[in-house]
């Protein structure tokens, strides 16, 4: 599907259109007979970070089939694929129109699938990439294509230290992220937080409830925001006082009987600068 436009004030592809494409196969898998579920993935839409710091950032992904999820750069005209032995017709698959490449010196890691990003220029960047599953870790053809696009702002820094680098994931100790660099995190994750990448059950007519906790580092900049990527219907309390340096916010969260299956729910904090310090994408 193609469209426009971009903001303009991409420092890549600034006002250029946009492109996104899928490929799926809708025939029974060979292995389970069943028709496939392609990968899905939690990723805010919008990342800010600090000039001139370098990040890790893991794209979280999830496959309901339980199969393996890499990542790759989108491409302009990636050449066709042969998909659980079906062979598509040639068609004009532009991924990412004008932001291929549209965050100069970024490397990706395919399995997990993490997002190295080095000091950027202040600005907007657009991120292009595509989700695969696969049927086993040998498997060279994927069995579907899911895009994903999202943006970095990269914003002045007002700390004045010398620079360092960030690791956006959760799971950090209370201890992390207290140095006074510029890119030392203001916020990190109380280890009663739900910890990364695990899996709840919840039985029909239950209620799911948690407490989403940060310590702040610095007296001068509290938590404003806890960001969700969430099921519909859960909901998120107003921000609390849980202990002395401690905020948080309550979810809860009671599904229909409509909405049996496996779903995302992903949350990042943000501070009163507006930088998503630490995340859970």
């Amino acid at each position: 599907f193609k469209s426009g436009d971009w903001i303009n004030t991409l420092v890549v592809g600034a006002g250029e259109r946009w492109s996104v494409s899928t490929t799926v196969d809708l025939l029974p898998r060979t292995d389970n007979g069943k028709i496939n579920s392609s990968p899905i993935s939690g990723t805010s839409p919008i990342i800010r970070l600090q000039q001139g710091c370098s990040y890790n950032l893991p794209i979280h992904t999830d496959d309901p089939d339980g199969d393996e999820v890499r990542c790759r750069w989108a491409q302009k005209g990636h050449p066709d694929q042969i998909l659980s032995g079906s062979t598509f017709d040639s068609y004009d698959n532009d991924e990412c129109a004008g932001v291929c490449n549209g965050v100069p010196g970024a490397t990706l890691h395919s399995v997990p699938c993490t997002l190295v990003l080095p000091p950027a220029l202040v600005g907007w960047y657009a991120v292009a990439l595509v989700l695969e599953d696969f049927p086993s870790p040998e498997a060279k053809v994927p069995l579907s294509e899911v895009p994903l696009q999202f943006l970095l702002e990269v914003r002045p820094s007002e700390r004045t230290d010398s620079s360092g680098s960030n690791t956006l994931s959760s799971g950090d100790s209370e201890e992390s992220g207290s140095s006074d660099s510029v890119c030392s995190t203001s916020l990190s994750f109380t280890k009663t937080t739900l910890e990364d990448r695990i899996c709840i059950a919840i039985r029909p007519g239950d209620t799911f409830s948690s407490s989403i906790v940060v310590t702040e580092h610095q007296t001068a900049v509290q938590l404003r925001e806890v960001l969700l990527v969430a099921p519909i219907g859960l909901k998120k309390s107003s921000i609390r006082l849980y202990g002395s340096f401690q905020r948080g916010v309550q979810v809860t969260w009671k599904p229909s009987p409509e909405q049996y299956g496996q779903h995302v729910f992903c949350f990042s904090a943000m501070d009163e600068t507006g930088y998503v310090a630490i995340s859970n994408l």
